[in-house]
């Protein structure tokens, strides 16, 4: 794998906070748990909301405690470094990624995957 400093993956917060939002619960609980490892390595004040996230709750629920995080980040003073170079062009810009959804929503079907 590739070695990144602790430091330098403050940037993977915003991506990861994005993906509290997604449709899919396995794609939240990566996330939520990508954050808690990263809140214990950087220390961004973040432990106390992710402790209530439950990546299966009702949607109103995880909102309140995503716009929780998104405060709490905005209030952190960490000093964010340049993207790793393995990152550079993969970040989604967060209004894409709103259109994405929604457009995704418009034309979902209803699987099951035994999640």
């Amino acid at each position: 794998g590739i070695a990144v400093p602790p430091e330098r993956r403050a940037v993977l917060v915003a991506p990861l906070l994005s993906s509290l939002a997604d449709d899919y619960p396995a794609v939240r609980r990566f996330a939520a748990n990508s954050l808690r490892g990263l809140d214990r390595q950087l220390q961004l004040g973040l432990a106390g909301d992710l402790a209530e996230y439950d990546f299966i709750a009702d949607a109103a629920t995880r909102r309140d405690i995503e716009r929780r995080l998104w405060r709490a980040w905005r209030g952190t003073e960490v000093e964010l470094t340049e993207p790793p170079d393995w990152l550079r062009g993969h970040v989604v810009a967060p209004a894409l990624l709103a259109e994405l959804r929604t457009r995704a929503r418009a034309n979902a079907k209803l699987i099951e995957i035994g999640e």
